[in-house]
């Protein structure tokens, strides 16, 4: 009797020890998901939105077997993520629609494809869920086909979120002309005590476009913007030699003599250049064989001026790069930015030189 009630208490135990456990993987500490969607990019830059994708993000302390686990958007389509798929505590992976496509606006490739066109990276099961550019929900489930998040987004329109999702849905943030809603990812707003997302509630305060807080939310984001890397402002200690330099009267000299100083590399990004002595001072760096690289505002207010044009065609001759940040959205061209309006020099990765003033003969007079 004694055997058959321990066999019993196996028999019984050992099921509900393995559900326990599943759902512990699917659960934080906190009560909520263990696994958030952490950000959706539904109306993409490229044609046919190829570049559209989906980054989940592990929350909890412990490792996710997110195995099998399906992204949707409520229709009959869905991605399945490969078996044998794991998630670390806090690791965030993107799933996209097509790898190439995407590379393409990031600059880098995704985790999983959907369609075959990186050959390095992986493929996801099933088919990839055509966000709608007007409203849709994108949808988490686990293996078993359990809802662990949702997202609804501009008109909602089905509301497959159920009580994934409370209250109004998420849309793009769009105070004025200078935020555009193409392009813009939808991403969780971050705790500026630690830069993991809020605690998720299934409302669009969640999000930084649907939070009205001036700290938390009020945000955008577009491919290529890498804010988790660059989430807190660096902040060094450190023995070194600061110069301040009056502008114009004293900048040109103290710029053209960081450019001589050069051995390797000089990195520049300004709005406009027109200043023809430093350019000279580049020539003669590049005659060193320093490699030369700037990147400016091709849509500056009145436009790029033949004196720009002339510097960078010298440049180019001497085997600089003249690269301009520019907008053409038919030809799926985007700048990452409205305008470009940094003006700054790194020399050798070492040194940076950080300007208010344009590299113009009136601003940084010889």
């Amino acid at each position: 009797m004694c055997k058959r009630l321990l066999i019993l208490a196996i028999a019984v135990l050992c099921p509900m020890l393995v559900l326990l456990g599943l759902l512990n993987s699917h659960l934080q500490a906190a009560g909520g998901p263990a696994v958030l969607i952490d950000a959706v990019l539904y109306d993409g830059y490229e044609s046919g939105d190829a570049d559209e994708a989906v980054r989940i993000r592990n929350v909890s302390d412990g490792p996710v077997d997110i195995s099998g686990w399906q992204v949707n958007d409520g229709e009959s389509s869905t991605a399945v993520i490969p078996l044998t798929t794991t998630l670390a505590s806090g690791q965030a992976i993107w799933l996209a629609k097509e790898g190439a496509a995407f590379q393409r606006q990031f600059g880098f490739a995704p985790d999983f494809e959907r369609t075959d066109t990186l050959p390095s990276v992986p493929d996801l099961d099933g088919s990839w869920p055509s966000l709608a550019n007007t409203g849709d929900q994108v949808l988490l489930r686990d293996a078993a086909n359990a809802l662990i998040d949702c997202l609804g987004y501009e008109s909602n329109p089905d509301e497959d979120c159920g009580s994934g999702w409370v209250g109004t849905a998420v849309s793009p943030y769009t105070p004025n002309t200078s935020f555009a809603s193409d392009g813009q990812i939808l991403y969780r707003a971050r705790d500026p005590q630690t830069g993991q997302p809020l605690p998720d509630s299934d409302r669009a305060t969640d999000w930084a476009q649907g939070n009205a807080d001036v700290s938390d939310g009020r945000k955008v984001q577009f491919p290529g913007w890498d804010l988790d890397q660059f989430f807190w402002t660096t902040q060094v200690t450190e023995t070194a030699v600061l110069t301040i330099a009056i502008a114009p009267d004293n900048a040109y000299q103290a710029i053209v003599n960081q450019i001589a100083s050069a051995q390797t590399s000089i990195q520049i990004e300004t709005q406009t250049f027109e200043n023809v002595g430093i350019a000279d001072a580049l020539l003669a760096a590049r005659q060193r064989g320093v490699a030369v690289t700037i990147l400016m505002e091709a849509e500056p207010a009145g436009g790029v001026s033949d004196q720009e044009r002339y510097i960078c065609q010298l440049l180019a001759d001497a085997g600089a790069h003249c690269w301009f940040m520019f907008n053409e959205s038919n030809q799926d061209i985007f700048d990452r930015y409205t305008f470009l309006h940094a003006k700054f020099i790194l020399i050798d990765g070492q040194r940076v030189l950080i300007s208010q003033r344009k590299s113009q003969p009136t601003q940084s007079a010889r």
